[in-house]
């Protein structure tokens, strides 16, 4: 679970440009296995490994992006296509 100091880290919500639910089953077991072919970075006593997946999806299931480039103009959309034109 994320420490106090973790939970103060990454950008206030208005500088989120999309926002993506990935708590379906396919897509949360997609994520968690990518999660843990980083052994190196998965201690063994990771809390997931002791929750129910619907706790781990209420957790992991959102994700959120910032478009660094190009930037975000005031009032335009990020559209859920990554990589939609290009």
């Amino acid at each position: 679970m994320p420490s106090p100091e973790q939970e103060l880290q990454g950008v206030p919500d208005e500088e989120l440009h999309l926002e993506l639910d990935v708590s379906g089953d396919g897509d949360m077991e997609a994520k968690i296995a990518c999660i843990l072919c980083h052994r190196t970075q998965v201690a063994p006593d990771w809390p997931y490994h002791r929750v129910p997946r619907n706790v781990t999806a209420r957790i992991l299931g959102r994700e959120f992006y910032v478009r660094a480039h190009p930037s975000v103009a005031d009032g335009e959309t990020v559209g859920a296509d990554f990589f939609a034109g290009l």
